[in-house]
């Protein structure tokens, strides 16, 4: 009943993860998702709790705590970043890209997002959906010797020699000292 205690319980749980009292924070954490704040959800509950969650190396339940988010926000892009970075780290490549493309989607002038989804497709080898995806990102954010090294290892990985070394080159000729 206690109009500030969402908050509070909140605010306790993310300064015990802060300082790396990871029972407690979801100690707090917990109680504090199962009410609402101002607005009617829970949704930065569920959230700290997943990171939470996620740094004491319960993959499982921090993906839970995302996924709960994003039911009723599907367009909140800090989830979709924390969801690919998840599945990154668990060498769920696809499942990445899919979060980091939600994520940029939502916002298109965030290019980490596109870098991070087409990072996704090289480390699932999927190197032809990954050129196209690291040339966006030069042409948005400018060029580089480790985007066209990426571009390089792509074009390698399908055997395609020529074009890969035209992108060695151009990233040589970005950074000379690039080896």
């Amino acid at each position: 009943e206690d109009p500030f205690l969402y908050g509070t319980l909140v605010d306790i749980g993310t300064a015990y993860r802060s300082m790396e009292r990871y029972d407690l924070a979801i100690h707090y954490l917990e109680q504090a998702s199962r009410y609402t704040n101002e607005r009617g959800d829970n949704e930065e509950a569920l959230f700290e709790l997943g990171i939470v969650y996620e740094k004491s190396g319960n993959k499982e339940k921090a993906e839970m705590c995302y996924e709960k988010v994003l039911d009723f926000n599907p367009y909140s892009k800090q989830t979709w970043m924390a969801l690919g970075y998840l599945h990154f780290f668990e060498g769920k490549y696809s499942k990445s890209a899919e979060a980091f493309d939600y994520a940029y989607t939502i916002d298109p002038q965030d290019t980490s997002s596109l870098w991070l989804k087409a990072n996704s497709l090289f480390s699932d080898m999927k190197y032809k959906e990954a050129i196209p995806l690291f040339e966006e990102y030069t042409d948005l954010t400018g060029e580089t010797a480790e985007c066209y090294n990426f571009i390089a290892d792509c074009y390698m990985s399908l055997q395609q020699m020529v074009q890969a070394k035209e992108m060695f080159e151009r990233a040589l000729r970005i950074d000379p000292d690039n080896l």
